[in-house]
């Protein structure tokens, strides 16, 4: 991406942070400063944990997300705009990383992932290749060496495509952002452009899990004399708008159960449910509530 710097806009990180910019945690009043920033952009922001050689200060040794804890009582709920209110947390707490909670009226967020091997680099270049990571306003390049892509805010849910190393964290997610620090490594800004830019847009992430993980087709036998199309209980969840999605993921499993469907069903049921939002343990338990039911009544 290309930086322009020739275009005023909103503040944002382009506002808040300086390309490169980065900071020792616990320094001076440099994250306060930089919330105060992005809630002048109008992106709520909250303080998260952060963290020591020991481990995470949430005091778990064996936290899988260190650093990222919220320090408020409601989490990403407490989020804010209010500059007294984010001044009285930093005051209290001045190393605290700064998160943004994410979805409009804050930022929409791309999430590639490298560590343990995940294959977060791969699926970013063939994203960007099929030309589908257009219109983000900001990259920034995260501690442990991956890349969050900031575009337009949205009300879509969370999502994960499982394999690819890639999240999507829209309305009730959130994000670290610069001058955060996990285990002495940095957020940082790498490219920006103006939210002005008219080739700044929001991002569909329906269509980056299509790419990255096609639907797949299958057939499936029905018990005798019952005839049944499991591609058409998939399709059925992956149309689901909110309000109705679980509702719709049990019906369908209940489907699958009642007409012998096989175990590729339920992945693709489970995909279909993590596409329009539900969250993967909240998917599983749906299915396997099915599961138990049907089985229970056989």
């Amino acid at each position: 991406m290309t930086q322009t710097h020739s275009r005023p806009g909103p503040a944002g990180p382009e506002a808040a942070i300086t390309v490169g910019e980065t900071y020792e945690q616990g320094t001076g009043t440099r994250a306060l400063r930089k919330a105060l920033r992005y809630a002048d952009a109008g992106w709520p922001v909250f303080p998260c944990h952060w963290t020591t050689r020991a481990g995470c200060s949430c005091g778990d040794t064996e936290c899988h997300s260190p650093g990222k804890h919220p320090l408020t009582r409601r989490g990403l709920h407490d989020a804010s705009t209010d500059p007294a209110v984010i001044t009285a947390w930093w005051t209290r707490c001045p190393a605290a990383n700064v998160a943004i909670a994410t979805g409009a009226p804050g930022p929409d967020v791309l999430d590639f992932d490298v560590k343990n091997d995940a294959p977060g680099a791969a699926s970013l270049a063939r994203l960007r290749d099929a030309g589908l990571l257009v219109g983000a306003h900001s990259i920034i390049t995260t501690w442990s060496g991956g890349w969050h892509l900031y575009y337009v805010g949205s009300e879509q849910g969370n999502g994960s495509i499982r394999g690819h190393g890639v999240d999507f964290r829209s309305r009730g997610g959130y994000v670290l952002a610069p001058p955060s620090v996990i285990n002495g490594k940095p957020y940082a800004l790498t490219e920006w452009r103006s939210r002005l830019d008219p080739a700044v847009t929001g991002v569909d992430f329906a269509t980056i899990r299509r790419a990255l993980d096609p639907p797949r087709t299958f057939t499936s036998r029905a018990r005798p004399g019952e005839r049944s199309d499991h591609g058409a209980l998939v399709r059925h969840v992956a149309g689901q708008a909110e309000g109705n999605r679980n509702g719709a993921l049990f019906w369908a499993a209940c489907r699958a159960v009642e007409t012998g469907a096989d175990e590729q069903v339920f992945t693709d049921l489970l995909d279909a449910a993590l596409s329009v939002g539900l969250t993967d343990r909240a998917a599983a338990a749906t299915i396997a509530s099915a599961r138990c039911r049907i089985g229970a009544s056989a």
